[in-house]
């Protein structure tokens, strides 16, 4: 069986899973309150339609590559700052960071368009992200134990 480092793990998963968060954090920004104004009822049977036929597919046609690219950095940079790995707030914030950095240059420079947007669902997304992977075990082993008498 192969095994992978939770680097890599958490680099394969960044990319799976941070396009999922984008795609629905942009369908219920922009389509949802677009219904209210709409002529036809709102089911959710459109808003499941939508979601899967629309915003999954352009979520992961642009959220794939700098997905993977923001959590091989993450990945990286909680492999240099080893006491960060447990502390859930500073991988949040570390993991929004280097996503929305990602996300807006991969936006800015590549697609040619303003990054801004593109850059905040990144960086909330890499926010939701970071605030559960990679799994950390609170009690580090230690080989410091007791003996007795």
């Amino acid at each position: 069986m192969l095994r992978f480092t939770w680097q890599a793990r958490t680099t394969l998963l960044c990319g799976v899973v941070t396009p999922l968060i984008a795609a629905l954090l942009v369908n219920l920004s922009s389509y949802v309150p677009q219904w209210e104004r709409s002529v036809e009822p709102v089911t959710i049977l459109g808003v499941i339609a939508t979601l899967i036929f629309l915003a999954l597919p352009v979520g992961f046609l642009f959220g794939v590559v700098p997905g993977l690219v923001g959590g091989a950095l993450y990945s990286y940079a909680l492999t240099l700052v080893p006491y960060a790995r447990p502390r859930v707030l500073f991988r949040a914030f570390a993991g929004a960071a280097l996503a929305g950095l990602v996300g807006g240059l991969w936006c800015q420079f590549v697609l040619r368009l303003p990054g801004v947007a593109y850059g905040a669902v990144a960086a909330l997304s890499g926010f939701l992200f970071a605030l559960r992977w990679p799994r950390v075990n609170v009690i580090a082993p230690s080989n410091n134990r007791w003996r007795g008498p």
